[in-house]
C-alpha cells in the first residue's frame, strides 16, 4: 500500500498480493521477520484457504 497527500487530501494504493509476497507482507504486519510471525503468518494462509474450500 502507497500513501500520499496533494492539497490536503489523502490518497491510498492498494496492491493485490499473491503466493509469496503475501506471506511475507502478513509476516511483516505480524511483527518482522522472525520465525515464530512467519510460521503464523502461514497458518492463516492456511486456514483461510481451508474454510474457502468447504
Amino acid at each position: 500500500m502507497a500513501k500520499r497527500v496533494e492539497k490536503g487530501r489523502t490518497f491510498a494504493e492498494l496492491e493485490r498480493l499473491k503466493g509469496e509476497e503475501r506471506e511475507r507482507e502478513l509476516t511483516r504486519m505480524l511483527g518482522g521477520d522472525g520465525k515464530a510471525a512467519r510460521m503464523l503468518a502461514k497458518e492463516l494462509l492456511q486456514a483461510k484457504s481451508s474454510r474457502l474450500k468447504k
